[in-house]
């Protein structure tokens, strides 16, 4: 099954686009500005996406999917996300105030999307895929995604910074082929990096030594101009792994 890269920039700027990974036909994982690089066609025959938190450069591209979805009368989108995303995205997007609320409007008595509460460690089945949230550690609830196939095993952790439990939750999984993890900020601004709890290369580093498995590690989620340095800083931070930074276009195998 293939995970392909429609958005993995922390920011805009450049041609970038924020975080939306697409998971076969059917599945997105995040719903940044990436959303908008899928064909019409493709927007409608999607059936699931899976959020890892509310923060606008994870979700933007859902107010727009909806909106197109409704203007095609495509079937009801399923999302998947914490309890605390889904109050933050009706209180606060789907509100008739910032959007309209595409959880009541829709045609032919369905609505355009369908809200469902995923708990951490509690799986859900899709198109041959078992999607399991697993825990991270930002400034508002998160989660990851550990996607399981029958061939493979990906994971990815959405924003996050050091988190004891993500590894543990990890080093259970019979397999790891693939690890998709943030790096938002240069060493330099490990200061900031702390404050709104995302990794620098240095801190992944020592947080990858506690894994037990060996993937190849998909680096994402640069925020804006500090591209270049976190990559010369990661080839010191990183030495020994498998891993490279992701970019649009970019498709893996799971």
């Amino acid at each position: 099954m293939e995970f392909r890269v429609l958005g993995c920039s922390g920011g805009l700027g450049s041609g970038g686009h924020t975080t939306a990974f697409l998971l076969g036909d059917h599945t997105l994982i995040d719903a940044g500005t990436g959303v908008g690089r899928l064909s019409l066609d493709a927007m409608t025959r999607l059936r699931n996406v899976f959020l890892t938190h509310a923060h606008l450069d994870h979700i933007a591209g859902l107010a727009f999917l909806a909106d197109t979805r409704f203007s095609q009368a495509a079937p009801t989108l399923q999302v998947h996300a914490r309890a605390s995303v889904i109050r933050t995205l009706r209180a606060h997007i789907f509100n008739w105030q910032i959007w309209p609320d595409f959880a009541k409007l829709g045609h032919y008595q369905d609505a355009t999307l369908a809200m469902h509460r995923v708990r951490i460690g509690q799986a859900v089945d899709v198109d041959g895929a078992r999607i399991t949230p697993v825990p991270a550690r930002h400034t508002v609830p998160a989660c990851g995604y550990a996607v399981e196939t029958a061939t493979g095993t990906l994971v990815y952790s959405g924003d996050t910074t050091a988190c004891t439990p993500f590894w543990r939750a990890l080093n259970r999984l019979e397999r790891l082929d693939h690890l998709v993890i943030e790096v938002a900020y240069s060493d330099e601004q490990a200061g900031l990096g702390r404050a709104s709890r995302h990794y620098t290369p240095r801190l992944l580093g020592e947080q990858l030594a506690r894994l037990r498995h060996r993937p190849t590690v998909h680096i994402t989620h640069h925020k804006p101009g500090r591209g270049e340095r976190i990559e010369a800083q990661c080839a010191g931070a990183l030495a020994g792994w498998d891993y490279h930074h992701l970019a649009i276009g970019d498709v893996l195998e799971v």
